[in-house]
């Protein structure tokens, strides 16, 4: 028999391992999209976990820093508190000081007959050391000076101010002051009673908290 016009039979082959081909390579496109992305997302979470580091270390100096600042201000105003406080105590000292001054030399000039032993206990009182020693010796005759008198006596300061400033408020601390007051009769502090003006140096001393005179020189 002849196989003339008998048709010849086509392979289906071919078309199956074109299918395939394309399905394999597309498996491969999608693993590698996927490995892709597995990568992308490890290295977005290392950026992460970096920048979180970073803005971990900074948020510590950041706390670090206002921790120290927070600290430097409270010594500061400590600093301040303490140094306030000084100068406050410092010119209380200075006015009491000055207050003393001015009151004992208007004590030791203001003087009546009919009161000379007060006048002496007063001063006295309102001395110390070397000074309450002599102003004690000499009471005697300071009361028979005073009530010799036919009037009373009379002072009062014109300008006083501190030559030193106290050198505490605790008792035992000294300072001088420098007086000018008018006196009817300068005599009392041992002045010429020639003048009714006198300028006196005075040296004081805190004793249980207040200041007492411990020495009085007349100025010439």
């Amino acid at each position: 028999m002849s196989d003339i016009g008998k048709p010849e039979k086509v392979s289906s082959d071919e078309p199956e391992s074109s299918e395939n081909e394309r399905v394999l390579a597309a498996a491969a496109r999608v693993d590698e999209a996927t490995r892709t992305a597995r990568r992308a997302r490890i290295a977005a979470a290392d950026a992460l976990r970096a920048r979180a580091r970073r803005r971990s270390h900074a948020l510590r100096i950041g706390l670090a820093c206002a921790a120290v600042l927070i600290v430097c201000g409270l010594v500061a105003i400590a600093v301040l508190a303490v140094v306030d406080h000084r100068q406050d105590e410092r010119a209380a000292g200075q006015r009491d000081a000055l207050h003393a001054a001015r009151g004992a030399v208007t004590a030791m000039l203001t003087a009546t007959p009919k009161d000379a032993a007060g006048y002496a206990d007063r001063i006295i009182a309102n001395s110390t050391g070397a000074e309450h020693d002599r102003l004690s010796k000499a009471r005697d005759a300071l009361v028979a000076a005073v009530s010799s008198t036919e009037t009373g006596m009379s002072g009062r300061v014109i300008a006083a101010g501190l030559i030193s400033d106290p050198t505490s408020t605790s008792d035992g601390a000294r300072a001088d002051a420098l007086v000018t007051a008018q006196a009817s009769d300068p005599a009392l502090l041992g002045a010429d009673s020639d003048t009714d003006v006198l300028t006196v140096r005075l040296s004081l001393q805190r004793v249980d908290g207040t200041w007492k005179t411990a020495e009085v020189v007349v100025v010439k």
